[in-house]
């Protein structure tokens, strides 16, 4: 099975992601996922990228070029080397590079490279963007998607809302600010407003801004010192701020002040001629090489926890001759910067307004970028948008994971004779939106933007450069049941005859839907009525399938219809997903020591009858199923679900045998003799998020090793300069649910190596261990997810590193097992003979049905939509004709 690349294309960093059999995982190019966006060429024509080309430039800088993904589109070519080249060739040269250093890395080429950009960047940069994938060389088709629809998927994956809800996005990155509101549909996410774009409000900016105030601040104390000699250090003065003393000097002889705004003191600098062949770096270096831009980018980072930061210009840029230290205090910097955040709170209201939505209707607001931490930017959301849910702070690099999703979901399967397939529909497919648009013109539910005419790269165009029309949340959800053999309601919109359908032509072909010249949004009359009648047609359509059935039964005998006749069945969404190794997964379920009296479910002892369901197996899948039959017997009377536990293997063996009807499982049935009689059913994830008060700022990422340390039984740690050096030395206090609880065994027998190796901690319920950390410096706990969700603004998680890079509990990690050791999938297995039986299907349709509610309750991870989709087809086939329970 191939695997698909999805690229998250920034100024500075670029990010890599593959999804792999519905996995996504970053890719790191070094040692970091985080790929600097830089080139070496070398005088044979040689391109290196990434960390070769960064280490090369500290001796090589005249072959180096740096951000040229912000000149997309700009006609002056860039001087490397005595060379000139355009910004798409350069472009073009590192993805070539990026792509070929994957493959290498991986052995085999991706069968699809997407990459994601800003929806709302100019029209010369989209235009710049085709024209550099035209040029890459790779033997694979290339597309984009906009940041905006890699959010939707990574929404859509992660199940983070129900439909009619909304979902924002506030993104202040290194080299462009995006703003977008996403909204929750029955068939997913899907891009509501905006995308708002801002290049003049990015973290670069803010650099830039302070790097000149800091010049101007060192010229004045320059100016006002006593000795030629002397170096000075100053609190930085912006209009309206207060003035600073502080003492200091470069050589240690010398105290310095500095007062006043810039515009009184500072030169103008003169007028800078364009010259026919430009420099890579802009007249005032935005270059990562540039060491005073290093000082104030980390000086931005010390500002967002601490009060001053301390920033050194060096002798050169001094101009004096002399070091200089300047200190900037955090109200001095936010004075300065405020103007330009003001201008992206705005951008995102904006966003908000052609949804049209009120803050109030947002639920969420994902924030992601450096400059998104700064807390000015809350506080002035905070007035601006107060009615805004609640907040979270993502990683950047989950753009890429969103990127590989639409890529896998956009990948063919690979035809028959390895025939060569023209990859459609694009996603540049309509005229943009505005970087602003009016409040008057809503924009069209989705977030296409144009590909210029000719431009083919990964069938971008279609001959004579004309474009595939746009896909609106009504066309795509229409277009999705249509797929899975639902027809749309008569006079509903659908795909137009020819289009880029399965088994239809391809994007550009003579079949290609023209593009229409404006952007509907039909008669509805806003965006908000157009998604309201989105999910009234998913409705109606599920309905009429549903009602389908009901019309063709020809009065046979029910008990005659079996799965094979409901036609074609998704496969098991165990064998949909990744599996653990049966052997890992053993030894860790035995590790914790799991047993019947740890399963907090529901449990009976009655005789077996034709309305007693047995359910066994898995201790840790035990809770879920528990749960599921408290719900279910509100709704059904006369059935008893006994639920009992053991260990995964007893519970299969039992399943098999005949002695049981369900199992939970642990990890995936392995006997092939068995496999033909039961169906099983992926249906949770356990995550134990490590959570520690958002007031401890060291510790950001910590090795299994680490944590073990701090838990262990002998453990002798009691500070947490014991644990790394470089942390203070704040005592470490331990809280978590009680050791005899699930969550604990499996907590403690991953990071411990048995459930009976823990020291003495502080015991509470799962739904109190952010109470007791929230304002306890130097404590550390875990919990289960759903609770850890809803307690986002009180505590914050820790990224662990088994080995493989630190990762993070988020919205991806959570529903994919790439938190390890602590998330991994659970199942269940149900009998085939079983679910012939009204009692059996009753129970498990309604635990599939309601799978996502059942999970949360028994504090675990829900799976993604489209899985609980499927376990909902398949056990409806398979109890298909199955009549009533008798009581």
């Amino acid at each position: 099975m191939g695997y698909q690349l999805g690229i998250d294309l920034g100024v500075s960093e670029t990010t890599v992601a593959v999804a792999e059999a519905g996995w996504p995982s970053l890719v790191p190019i070094g040692t970091s996922a985080a790929v600097p966006t830089i080139l070496h060429l070398s005088p044979d024509g040689t391109a290196r990228g990434g960390p070769a080309a960064a280490r090369l430039a500290r001796s090589d800088r005249g072959h180096i070029a740096e951000r040229f993904v912000e000149r997309l589109g700009d006609p002056t070519p860039i001087l490397v080397g005595s060379v000139g080249y355009s910004a798409s060739a350069l472009v073009a040269r590192y993805l070539s590079w990026l792509v070929e250093a994957v493959t290498a890395a991986r052995g085999t080429a991706p069968d699809l490279v997407l990459v994601v950009v800003p929806g709302s960047w100019p029209q010369r940069r989209r235009e710049g963007l085709a024209d550099a994938l035209a040029r890459v060389e790779a033997d694979v088709a290339l597309t984009v998607r906009t940041a905006a629809e890699a959010s939707a998927a990574l929404f859509n994956r992660a199940g983070r809302a129900t439909p009619g809800s909304y979902v924002g996005t506030f993104d202040l990155g290194t080299g462009w600010f995006e703003a977008a509101v996403h909204a929750a549909m029955p068939a997913g996410f899907v891009v509501a407003g905006g995308p708002v774009g801002l290049s003049d409000a990015t973290t670069s900016m803010l650099d830039e801004l302070l790097r000149t105030h800091v010049l101007a601040a060192a010229a004045r104390l320059a100016a006002t010192a006593p000795t030629p000699d002397a170096a000075a250090s100053s609190s930085l003065a912006g209009p309206g701020a207060k003035d600073g003393t502080t003492d200091g000097a470069a050589h240690g002889t010398a105290h310095g002040t500095a007062h006043g705004t810039a515009a009184e003191t500072a030169t103008p600098p003169p007028p800078v001629s364009t010259p026919p062949l430009a420099s890579t770096t802009p007249p005032v270096s935005a270059s990562a090489s540039d060491p005073l831009l290093a000082a104030c980018a980390a000086a931005r980072e010390e500002l967002v926890i601490q009060e001053s930061a301390r920033i050194e210009v060096s002798a050169a840029d001094s101009g004096t001759g002399d070091a200089i230290s300047v200190t900037v205090t955090r109200d001095e910097y936010e004075t300065l910067v405020r103007p330009m955040i003001e201008d992206a709170v705005r951008a995102l209201a904006r966003a908000i307004r052609s949804v049209p939505a009120t803050p109030e209707d947002l639920s969420l607001l994902v924030m992601r970028g450096p400059g998104a931490r700064l807390p000015l930017v809350g506080r002035l959301l905070d007035e601006s948008l107060g009615g805004i849910g609640r907040r979270g702070i993502e990683a950047d690099s989950d753009l890429a994971l969103g990127a590989a999703l639409l890529a896998e979901a956009e990948s063919p399967a690979e035809p028959a004779g390895s025939q060569t397939v023209v990859l459609g529909p694009a996603a540049y497919v309509t005229t943009p939106p505005p970087s602003i648009p009016p409040v008057s013109r809503p924009p069209a539910v989705s977030s296409p933007v144009d590909v210029p005419p000719g431009a083919v790269a990964g069938g971008l165009a279609g001959p004579g450069g004309e474009p595939v029309a746009p896909v609106t949340a009504l066309t795509a959800l229409t277009e999705r049941a249509t797929a899975a053999g639902h027809q749309p309601p008569a006079g509903t919109a659908g795909p137009t005859a020819g289009g880029p359908t399965a088994g239809g032509p391809a994007a550009g072909s003579p079949g290609s839907r023209p593009r229409p010249g404006t952007r509907p949004v039909g008669p509805f009359g806003s965006t908000r009525w157009l998604l309201a009648a989105a999910a009234a047609l998913v409705v109606f359509v599920a309905g009429s399938v549903t009602l389908g059935l009901v019309l063709t039964d020809d009065g046979s005998d029910p008990a005659a219809i079996t799965a094979a006749d409901t036609g074609p069945l998704p496969p098991s969404t165990i064998d949909q997903h990744p599996q653990f190794p049966a052997d890992s997964m053993r030894s860790a379920e035995q590790a914790a020591g799991i047993s019947a009296d740890d399963a907090t479910a529901t449990r009976t002892a009655v005789p077996a009858g034709p309305n007693t369901v047995i359910a066994t197996g898995s201790a840790e899948v035990a809770p879920i199923t528990g749960t599921a039959y408290a719900m279910f017997r509100e709704a059904q009377k006369g059935v008893t679900v006994q639920v009992s536990a053991t260990d995964t293997d007893d519970g299969l063996i039992k399943l098999c045998a005949g002695q049981a009807d369900i199992a939970g499982a642990s990890f995936a049935l392995t006997d092939p003799a068995c496999k033909d009689k039961v169906v099983g059913f992926e249906i949770a994830h356990h995550l134990l998020p490590i959570v520690v008060p958002k007031e401890n700022t060291w510790a950001q990422c910590l090795t299994t090793a680490q944590i073990g340390s701090l838990w262990k039984r002998d453990s002798t740690v009691t500070s947490w300069d014991q644990i790394d050096p470089s942390f203070p030395a704040e005592p470490v206090r331990l809280v978590g649910p009680a050791p005899s609880t699930v969550h604990a065994k499996v907590f403690l027998a991953s990071m411990t190596g048995a459930s009976d190796n823990t020291r003495q901690y502080q015991e509470v319920e799962l739904d109190e261990v952010p109470a007791e950390i929230e304002y306890a410096r130097g404590a550390i706990g875990f919990m289960d997810y759903s609770n850890f969700q809803a307690a986002a603004d009180e505590v914050r998680a820790v990224q662990i590193d088994a080995g493989r890079g630190c990762v993070e509990p988020n919205a991806v990690t959570a529903g994919t097992g790439m938190y390890m050791p602590l998330c991994k999938p659970l199942y269940i297995y149900a009998s085939k003979e079983a679910l012939r039986r009204p009692a059996v299907a009753a129970f498990m349709k309604y635990y599939m049905e309601n799978q996502r509610d059942v999970t949360s309750r028994a504090h675990f991870v829900a799976r993604d939509d489209a899985t609980i989709r499927d376990n909902t087809t398949i056990v409806n086939a398979m109890t298909a004709g199955v009549g009533p329970v008798q009581t």
